[in-house]
């Protein structure tokens, strides 16, 4: 069972009528056993989290692995432009087997993650937007104040995504520009040490602790007991440094909301002046928009 059916079942067993009764919460009435259930849920989410990676020369990692850097595994219909540096590569029936919230936009086939050197790093383009890019007629000033004004909340995205559902055997490891820059060694993801945890915010609107009062070690407890991963933070830099699904990691409070592929707190190529980041690898909510995922960069 999935940690989030885990959390649902010791939910539905602990007994919050009692410790609301108990509890000393300011505005008591306004909760009920079953918004304190709700909120527990939405403020809960599972992230996957991979605890090492398979060591390999280069040569003999697994066609369609999931990996980031090293040399990417194209099918012969994909060619990425010169200046385009290569992040990684995601098999996704590799990952769908973790994926219980039916994140991912298709269930298999393989997703690859490029940028180019010196792209705008403060706009990018929102997530889904199918917006035409045949802008030359417009004035340029007019066009930013909109599109700044349309997408004030949205995630913002850099890069490319391809995505080719060629068969694995058929790929070739290929050999490219890569905008010039350096390739380092690849790290493929070993899934068989990955751990589904959940991750819950610790939010100013939904005070469990002090809803729970005395009986908040207890529920504590059983989830432990139940092998519910249950972890409590209150700033997204207390997530881990690296995981997949979950909600990105939005260090100015950026994101929409909008679940992430892959997160992680700093990458090896080196393509953009960006300081202390985080760089989360997205992708739509629908297959059809697949290139419009891409990476998202959120600093301090």
């Amino acid at each position: 069972m999935d940690q989030i059916n885990k959390l649902k079942e010791v939910l539905d067993n602990f007994d919050f009528k009692v410790s609301l009764e108990k509890s000393k919460v300011k505005n008591k009435s306004k909760y009920s056993v079953k918004k304190i259930k709700e909120d527990i849920l939405l403020f809960s989410e599972a992230y996957l989290l991979v605890d090492g990676y398979s060591e390999y020369k280069e040569e003999d990692i697994p066609l369609g692995a999931t990996k980031l850097y090293g040399s990417p595994h194209l099918p012969d219909d994909i060619h990425p432009d010169d200046d385009e540096i290569f992040l990684g590569q995601f098999n996704m029936e590799q990952l769908k087997p973790f994926d219980f919230k039916n994140i991912l936009p298709i269930d298999s086939g393989m997703c690859y993650f490029f940028v180019r050197p010196g792209e705008d790093m403060d706009m990018g383009r929102p997530l889904e937007d199918n917006s035409s890019d045949d802008e030359d007629d417009e004035d340029e000033e007019q066009y930013m104040d909109e599109f700044e004004e349309e997408y004030n909340d949205s995630l913002r995205v850099l890069g490319r995504v391809y995505y080719s559902d060629t068969p694995i055997d058929q790929l070739k490891v290929r050999k490219i520009p890569n905008g010039g820059k350096s390739v380092p060694a690849s790290r493929v993801f070993d899934f068989n040490n990955a751990s589904e945890n959940i991750f819950f915010e610790q939010s100013p609107y939904f005070d469990l602790k002090g809803i729970l009062g005395e009986d908040y070690d207890h529920f504590m407890k059983e989830l432990e007991s139940n092998d519910v991963r249950f972890n409590v933070y209150e700033y997204s830099s207390e997530l881990p440094d690296e995981f997949f699904f979950g909600q990105p990691q939005c260090l100015q409070g950026e994101g929409d909301g909008t679940p992430v592929l892959f997160s992680v707190d700093s990458l090896s190529v080196d393509f953009c002046d960006s300081g202390d980041c985080v760089f989360n690898f997205c992708l739509p909510y629908h297959f059809k928009n697949i290139e419009d995922g891409g990476l998202n960069i959120s600093c301090t």
